[in-house]
């Protein structure tokens, strides 16, 4: 399956797949929270009918990754990027460790992520969180209004056993 959580961008590339579902912001949800209050918003809505493979994916997702729907390797999409408790580089000051520790993840400090907040993920690792801690993620979308950066930097604390997708020169923190 392969979620596209969409805004208005040309998805006439997802046209040949079978079994993509189209999150369009607007219509389905608020224009809020970028991806990842789309992904959160399908994952509570389908909870208890999870089975198989995941992709969610942007309304573009070639700009950050290649991505072969046809491998359904649990996995990141992305460069990897350095990132510390306030956000590292590229987005400081929007607050990881202190969304984190409201969400009640134990984060260690720096670490690696992907910067496109895309993956492919199976049923089971959806599962391993409870719907209300899903529910309690979106939710922070509407207080954390850096919420979707943060959640670029977090998903690899939700799902820790993906790995990167392909690995490029980092950026670094600077101090």
């Amino acid at each position: 399956m392969i979620i596209v959580a969409r805004h208005d961008e040309d998805i006439t590339w997802s046209k040949p797949l079978s079994n993509v579902v189209v999150i369009q912001k607007g219509r389905e949800l608020p224009n809020i929270g970028r991806e990842s209050s789309s992904y959160l918003w399908y994952i509570c809505d389908q909870y208890e009918h999870l089975e198989g493979s995941y992709f969610f994916v942007q309304g573009d997702p070639f700009y950050h990754s290649e991505i072969d729907f046809t491998d359904t390797t649990p996995r990141f999409f992305g460069s990897l990027v350095l990132t510390d408790e306030d956000g590292g580089t590229r987005h400081r000051g929007i607050g990881v460790d202190k969304f984190a520790k409201q969400a009640g993840m134990n984060v260690q400090y720096p670490y690696w992520f992907t910067n496109s907040g895309q993956f492919c993920v199976s049923a089971e690792y959806l599962h391993s969180h409870s719907k209300s801690f899903y529910e309690s993620l979106y939710e922070m979308h509407y207080e954390y209004e850096k919420a979707p950066w943060i959640m670029e930097r977090l998903w690899k604390w939700l799902f820790p056993y993906l790995q990167p997708s392909r690995v490029l020169l980092p950026l670094h923190i600077h101090s």
